[in-house]
């Protein structure tokens, strides 16, 4: 069998590993944090990981009890379709450290042989999928965790004035229905890219957003909103809505989806 101790400081990224001796026993010392998980594998017993309060005063002994377990699976879907070739990594409840990390196959599906029943929580970042973490608890049932993904998509908008000519310059506001955020937040933290770089229209009136998570979103501008969907996964630049400014310039009279690039 097979131990691993690591700090629960994300920065310290801290982990070590040892063998267990013919008791079963592993000892690890030099511990500087007040408490450690322990994580502990062995191919027919399971797999288990606990938290352990370390005593500051001598010798902690904690002892893991590996029942065998069962396999957990986790099913990576985006609606009703399942996505293969995703790479799930699957954590502590409520823990940046990771315990492993599976390939969905065929059927979506990801799975972890001899896992003990606890409070789990998986993590996908893959590139076409919006990053996902989904905590749950595994009871050791054999029915996969429906982990629920969005794929990525784009959105081109162009703002012309009432004679059909580009406005250049024009601060736009999208925001996402689903996830009640704005979009500039998401630029700003490099998960979404914006040409031409900000929430503005370019010289052709033109903003494009790549890199979103499909589904609702409102553009607003002028005091006037539209609502506006971006596309399936496979379109990064997604369709160009034409949003038409009144007559009177004081707000956009129509939007509607023209074709897609």
């Amino acid at each position: 069998a097979q131990g691993e101790v690591a700090t629960l400081d994300p920065d310290a990224a801290w982990s070590v590993e040892r063998d267990v001796d013919g008791e079963g026993r592993a000892i690890f010392r030099g511990m500087p944090w007040s408490e450690v998980l322990v994580h502990a594998t062995e191919p027919a017993a399971g797999t288990a990981v606990e938290l352990v309060r370390l005593n500051p005063a001598g010798l902690t002994e904690h002892e893991l009890v590996l029942s065998g377990g069962a396999d957990l699976r986790v099913r990576v879907a985006d609606g009703s379709e399942q996505i293969s070739g995703v790479a799930v990594t699957l954590h502590p409840h409520a823990r940046s450290i990771f315990i492993a990390e599976r390939q969905t196959g065929p059927d979506g599906v990801a799975t972890w042989n001899r896992i003990q029943p606890a409070d789990y929580q998986v993590s996908i970042d893959h590139p076409g999928i919006w990053p996902t973490w989904q905590a749950f608890t595994f009871d050791g049932t054999a029915g996969p965790i429906e982990v629920p993904v969005l794929r990525l998509g784009g959105l081109r908008v162009q703002v012309v004035d009432a004679q059909g000519q580009p406005i250049a310059g024009l601060p736009l506001e999208v925001r996402s229905i689903e996830h009640g955020e704005s979009v500039a937040t998401w630029v700003a933290e490099h998960r979404v890219s914006a040409t031409p770089g900000v929430l503005t229209t370019d010289p052709q009136g033109e903003l494009l957003l790549e890199g979103l998570p499909r589904g609702p979103y409102t553009v607003r501008f002028g005091g006037a909103s539209w609502p506006v969907r971006v596309p399936d996964a496979a379109v990064r630049e997604g369709s160009v809505i034409r949003v038409q400014q009144a007559p009177d310039a004081e707000a956009p009279s129509d939007a509607s989806p023209g074709a897609g690039e």
